[in-house]
């Protein structure tokens, strides 16, 4: 019976594996959306436990989405200018980056009313 309606309501099974990345939904703030996440564990045939940031939430199989690339943790890494100039074969010549007002003269702009 269970068979049959999983044929006619084109019900798929869903299952995750330890450590795999996935989309979580999210109903925070009365928005809903998907937040990246790996799966810490399988508590249930349909339940998980989800590592969301630095957080664990428990996610039913229909409110997770396989994801194919790994969560990225934001760096504050700086990059110093120097290293940029370098990279890129740039000159640190500040005159050469001032703009010239000569350059451009004023537009005559004149209003439509």
């Amino acid at each position: 019976m269970e068979q049959q309606f999983n044929r006619r309501h084109g019900a798929t099974s869903r299952t995750f594996s330890l450590g795999q990345f996935v989309l979580a939904k999210d109903y925070r703030d009365g928005v809903e959306k998907w937040t990246a996440g790996r799966i810490l564990q399988r508590t249930s045939q349909v339940t998980y436990d989800v590592e969301v940031q630095s957080s664990v939430w428990v996610r039913h199989a229909n409110q997770l989405r396989p994801s194919f690339q790994p969560v990225t943790v934001p760096s504050n890494r700086v990059i110093s200018l120097d290293v940029l100039l370098d990279t890129f074969d740039l000159s640190q010549d500040v005159s050469a980056a001032a703009p010239n007002p000569e350059a451009h003269p004023p537009s005559t702009c004149t209003s439509r009313r």
